[in-house]
């Protein structure tokens, strides 16, 4: 086993059902896990500590009424009725192997459970289950949902050894495929679930799940699977090493090492190298919001190219290349140039992006402004070129990024006016920006100007690169060369506000978000650091709010943004001071195995978005080429001496090893 990642894996030996429950994925199928290695059961409701569990699969989506896609749980499988608590019990994550073990015994019985996923038979779910003395049945029924339409399960078959299940919500249906081998009566159905009776013995039971229209495939793979499961453990296992690469980062701090590990395994649970929309915030935990953004995958897909994992992001950007005419659609329909009302040409690419195909998104309005956040026109355009940096496939980057990066150039230059001043200003209706507290419909957000900026050099950068020039490039060029209407945000204390109707500075202190480190956490481009941001970057305090029930920066991910900022800046003293035991508390579980959204509120853990900020953080400390030059322990702090790194990319194809 490889110490480094072995660093990660979660071991506890206490019994405590409240603690959160374990995730484990394949990229496209994944579920949370509870004491007992399953995902509770009918009636058996999780300690809202623990999150919910229940298998999920990318496949099973629906539209919302404002044509918004989200993800729903697909199946819980669980105790029919709960056993008595253990007297002895043990469960391990094993991140290498993505392999969670379980053992409990009490007088009378012992139970172990192996659950495993594999991340390139991305559809199945293996437990392998030993049984000695009586234990309850278990029973796998749809999960409900929280929200009407209430899901329901059809079972369409079911013998001893195998059976179906039709799961619909909506328009979401899936199949869910069930094969068993072990001793006893098998497989029987039971109302709209299926139970299987634990005899005495060993157990193997695949669980094969998705789309409808797939079901043929997932059975195949289902009876595959359970025809050979030594074969298919030990090619899970061959997927697993591949999976991880050869990157590897040895931090001296143990609680620094484990967090790496994890938030790069936390990574790969939702996401896999195939076209497909990003995993949410969670994860696929089925924790807080189920959509898909492209702002968080952005604090995530530097962290995965430097760590060699360029598929991972490709998949994302052959997502968004493929939704680039409904996007164009939308953008025309929704938004406008404020003063004269033209349209908006390019793509405004969605806040919360389409899964399935097509977009009906806000037909009918939206549920909140934030969908109309314009800084988000950027992201899918840096996650394209960063990636074909990294893939360095000329075909790919003309087929596939390049088109995202101009539909995004397009439609920030199709809503630039320029003012009396001569710079180029942006003011868009509806909008909003990315300090959620920050109004909306407002001139020259902040973030806004950032990214168009950056999107502009990222577009100039992208059309030499698959040899285009023409009139619209030189107009970008103009645009850099004029400037952006920064100043117009200046306020009294020196600082840029969010918006020009911020400029009065009474936003100062109350901030969500720390939009003025954007150029350092987003948006960096190449050269020096943006200097008003490296301002900003020193008077914390006087940017977002503190107030005593959230201390630390810590709304969503305010906090890890400021640790980047730190790493981007070689400020490695205090990257250290911010990731001492006492700091990460704030944000991390007791057990120190995932990040929670907020301080608060101590239930939103698997944070994908804050793992890719410290993933970065840490990484970026030993190899960065954000500022372009490639700087080499940069923001390595003397506490961390020790540090060394292995297989850590940059853009200009090399593969860095070192030792601080």
């Amino acid at each position: 086993m490889d110490p480094l990642l072995a660093a990660g894996d979660i071991d506890h030996a206490t019994w405590d059902p409240s603690r959160p429950a374990l995730y484990l994925g394949s990229g496209r199928c994944a579920a949370c896990f509870d004491a007992w290695g399953l995902m509770g059961g009918p009636g058996l409701a999780p300690a809202a500590a623990r999150g919910p569990t229940a298998l999920m699969h990318k496949d099973h989506v629906r539209r919302s009424a404002w044509g918004i896609d989200h993800w729903l749980p697909v199946v819980r499988l669980g105790w029919r009725t709960a056993p008595g608590t253990p007297q002895a019990w043990h469960q391990r994550l094993v991140l290498e192997q993505g392999l969670l073990r379980t053992a409990a015994s009490a007088p009378g019985w012992s139970w172990r459970a192996e659950a495993r996923f594999h991340p390139q038979d991305r559809d199945l779910l293996l437990l392998t289950i030993e049984v000695d003395g009586a234990l309850p049945d278990l029973l796998l029924v749809a999960d409900p949902g929280s929200d009407p339409p209430r899901a329901a399960a059809t079972v369409e078959d079911c013998l001893p050894a195998g059976a179906r299940l039709v799961v619909r919500c909506a328009e979401a249906a899936s199949a869910v495929v069930v094969r068993h081998q072990g001793p006893g009566p098998g497989l029987a159905a039971e109302g709209r679930g299926v139970l299987l009776a634990l005899a005495p013995g060993r157990h193997h039971l695949v669980l094969a799940c998705g789309a409808l229209a797939r079901a043929g495939a997932v059975a195949q793979a289902a009876v595959a699977a359970i025809g050979d499961p030594a074969g298919w453990t030990a090619g899970a296992d061959q997927a697993w090493a591949r999976r991880w690469g050869a990157a590897r980062l040895s931090l001296p701090v143990p609680a620094l090492q484990a967090l790496w590990a994890r938030s790069l395994f936390w990574q790969f649970c939702g996401n896999a190298p195939e076209p497909s929309a990003g995993a949410p915030p969670c994860g696929l935990t089925g924790i807080a919001w189920p959509y898909a953004f492209p702002q968080d995958l952005s604090c995530i897909h530097p962290a995965l190219l430097r760590s060699g994992h360029h598929d991972l992001v490709a998949g994302w950007v052959e997502h968004f290349r493929a939704h680039l005419p409904w996007q164009q659609e939308v953008t025309a329909r929704l938004f406008r140039r404020a003063g004269d009302g033209a349209p908006a040409g390019g793509a405004m690419w969605a806040w919360q992006f389409p899964v399935a195909p097509h977009a009906e998104a806000l037909l009918r309005g939206a549920p909140n402004p934030y969908h109309f956040q314009i800084h988000n026109a950027f992201y899918p355009a840096r996650m394209a070129w960063d990636c074909a940096r990294h893939r360095r496939e000329p075909a790919w980057t003309e087929a596939v990024a390049w088109p995202v990066v101009e539909a995004s150039a397009r439609f920030f230059a199709s809503v630039l006016v320029r003012g009396g001043d001569g710079r180029w200003g942006i003011h868009v209706l509806p909008s909003s920006g990315q300090d959620e507290y920050g109004g909306r419909d407002s001139p020259d957000y902040l973030c806004a100007l950032y990214d168009t900026r950056a999107c502009l050099a990222t577009a100039l950068a992208c059309a030499a690169a698959v040899g285009r020039a023409g009139d619209e490039q030189r107009r970008w060029r103009t645009i850099l060369a004029d400037g952006l209407a920064f100043p117009r945000l200046r306020a009294g204390n020196g600082l840029l506000a969010t918006s020009a109707a911020g400029v009065d500075g009474n936003a100062f202190g109350r901030q969500k978000h720390p939009v003025q480190i954007h150029p350092l956490v987003f948006s960096p481009l190449p050269g020096a650091p943006d200097a008003d941001a490296v301002a900003a970057y020193g008077r914390a305090d006087l940017i977002c709010d503190r107030g005593a029930e959230r201390p630390r920066f810590c709304w969503g991910w305010t906090t890890p943004a400021w640790w980047l900022a730190a790493s981007r800046l070689g400020r490695g003293d205090d990257l250290a001071a911010m990731l001492t035991p006492a700091e990460l508390a704030h944000l991390c579980d007791p057990a120190g195995q995932s990040f929670n959204e907020l301080t608060a509120d101590q239930v939103m853990w698997y944070f994908t978005t804050s793992h890719g900020l410290y993933q970065q953080a840490v990484q970026d400390a030993c190899i960065d080429d954000s500022f372009g030059a490639v700087r080499v322990a940069g923001a390595l702090p003397e506490a961390w001496r020790g540090t060394a790194w292995r297989g850590l990319c940059t853009a200009d194809g090399a593969v860095h090893e070192g030792r601080w």
